[in-house]
């Protein structure tokens, strides 16, 4: 809740970053925080991760936003790009948003699903809902995965 209350917008981002990974490891859902990858000789982040976790043997990278506008498809498509670099369909995207999904941002879920790499696309809305009324995070992935293995659907509407 305190989230909300946070004007500065990296700070909230953080913030944000810092209470999903708690609620992630309530879940023991074998959580790693947020965490960069360095390399080169300048000795610069080459990519930044807002943590990771692990349901029913899969990895899910985790990128985790708080935007004003919704999400679109080259943000999406970025994320997308980090699951893929990483070897293996036992890797998959979890992608956490207080903004909605563009129609573009859906259709990158949706390829990435295609080919075997899915990425689920959830909103801070969702989690807010299961927390309040007790419920389980790893129920709510669980219906998520669900959701898109019967029906193809990487949103619930």
């Amino acid at each position: 809740m305190e989230c909300f209350g946070i004007s500065d917008r990296a700070l909230r981002g953080r913030q944000f970053e810092k209470t999903m990974n708690k609620l992630f490891v309530h879940a023991k859902l074998a959580a790693n925080p947020p965490f960069a990858i360095y390399g080169g000789e300048s000795g610069k982040a080459l990519e930044q991760i807002d943590g990771s976790i692990e349901f029913d043997g899969c990895i899910y990278i985790v990128e985790i936003k708080w935007w004003e506008g919704s999400v679109i498809q080259k943000e999406l498509s970025a994320f997308a790009g980090k699951v893929f670099m990483r070897s293996g369909s036992h890797v998959r995207g979890l992608f956490v948003s207080a903004s909605p999904y563009t129609e573009g941002a859906i259709a990158v879920a949706k390829e990435a699903y295609a080919k075997d790499r899915p990425i689920l696309l959830l909103t801070l809305r969702e989690f807010f809902d299961c927390v309040t009324a007790d419920g389980s995070i790893r129920d709510l992935l669980a219906k998520r995965i669900r959701l898109l293995a019967d029906k193809k659907q990487v949103t619930p509407d």
